[in-house]
């Protein structure tokens, strides 16, 4: 069994971190996703400017052949770099701890005049530097910031026609012109506002210096191999809990669909959710396609990949109408809202036993729906304990264990 979650107890040897390093560049695009998918509701012209920021290295393809061609590609490049640097100096201002910085290391070009410059002013400035083809590197977030803040800074004064004049012999102009930087530069310096920084700042639950990898890939192959597999939750915000549960499904989707597809066996897989009308958000139903919602695309496509769902929820209003739909086995216990009876009377024959399920509160009893059985079926269910669990073991020919899951000596 493992156990991901926000904050792992390094002595206990089943907690893994759930969070990524947004610092490791190897995670750069689920990083970025996660930061647009923070930001999709934010149209200002600066927000908007910042999401569409080209920060990867582009196609080759993409560019016309020919040294004109060959041209404005390296051009490109240069400018994603440079991009890529300004996003890394935001993240390190908006509090991500960069911690060993393990995994981190971003090359880009500058010219020899102003790199003379900024390492007079800042000696440590560079990790390295290729005098040969002027290109860069920095081995820390710190230098990031440090770096973008200095470029910041110069552009400032020289628009402000207040530049020292040691400065004069700088040409800024390819900073300045350079698109992804710029885009990324206003929000590092909030010249045009805070919003998208305050945004971003709440993801950094979500970041951990520590981890390696990306979550969705580990869980994966854990389930693979046959693992029992806890994701945790309870610690961080709702806005980064959604987005990495939702990240998460749409990837074991992916990955099942890919197996389906070449034609492999499937890997069985049962899901559990609680408290999924955090999760299941009913604000979304008809709104967004099946492809746009991991849960609703569990609901309807997963039992061809042999992947179940089982959620607990105290709002069934709250639960997208198209998860509902596909449910196949109920399982109701109180419910004390006429609100929530009357959108399970929805489903099968639940709108009969509507007084009940708000008025009866005997622990364990609940009103069962099978997909097998063809009635509903009022049931008590036996608590579960550790008494139960001993007498499996005894059943199944295993030793009694106690509290801490240690075998009993007779």
């Amino acid at each position: 069994m493992k156990i991901y979650t926000m904050r792992p107890d390094a002595s206990n040897g089943q907690e893994y971190p759930l969070a990524i390093n947004f610092y490791d560049t190897k995670q750069l695009p689920l990083v970025w996703d996660l930061i647009l998918d923070a930001l999709s509701e934010d149209n200002t012209a600066y927000a908007n400017a910042f999401k569409s920021a080209r920060i990867f290295e582009p196609e080759r393809g993409d560019f016309p052949a020919g040294s004109t061609g060959d041209r404005d590609y390296w051009g490109a490049v240069d400018d994603a770099h440079r991009g890529c640097l300004a996003f890394y100096a935001t993240l390190s201002k908006a509090n991500f701890t960069a911690g060993t910085a393990q995994g981190f290391s971003v090359r880009f070009k500058m010219a020899k005049a102003m790199r003379d410059e900024l390492l007079t002013d800042f000696p440590d400035a560079f990790s390295d530097v290729n005098l040969k083809t002027g290109s860069c590197r920095v081995d820390s977030p710190g230098q990031a910031r440090q770096i973008v803040r200095w470029i910041a800074d110069r552009l400032a004064e020289e628009t402000a026609d207040t530049l020292d004049a040691r400065y004069g012999k700088v040409d800024f102009n390819s900073w300045r012109n350079c698109a992804p930087f710029n885009s990324i530069r206003e929000v590092f310096d909030e010249s045009r506002g805070t919003v998208v920084i305050n945004k971003i700042r709440r993801l950094a639950d979500f970041h951990d210096s520590t981890a390696t990898g990306e979550v969705s890939d580990l869980v994966w192959a854990d389930l693979v191999v046959g693992r029992i597999v806890i994701i945790d939750l309870s610690v961080g915000s709702q806005d980064v809990s959604k987005m990495l549960s939702e990240r998460l499904v749409f990837r074991l989707l992916d990955k099942a669909n890919a197996r389906f597809r070449s034609n492999q066996d499937n890997i069985p897989i049962q899901i559990m959710v609680e408290e999924a009308h955090n999760l299941f958000d009913r604000t979304k139903s008809g709104k967004s396609t099946v492809s746009d919602d991991p849960w609703v695309r569990l609901a309807k496509e997963a039992a061809k990949y042999d992947i179940g769902l089982i959620y607990a929820t105290q709002e069934v209003s709250s639960v997208d109408q198209r998860i509902l739909s596909n449910t196949s086995n109920w399982i109701v216990a109180h419910l004390n809202s006429d609100v929530e009876t009357r959108e399970l009377s929805h489903y099968y024959d639940y709108g009969i036993f509507a007084s009940d399920i708000r008025s009866a509160e005997d622990r364990g009893y609940v009103r069962m729906k099978t997909f097998s059985g063809k009635y509903i079926v009022p049931t008590q269910i036996a608590k579960f304990d550790h008494t139960m669990i001993n007498r499996a073991r005894l059943t199944a020919g295993l030793p009694e264990v106690d509290g801490q899951g240690r075998v009993v000596t007779p």
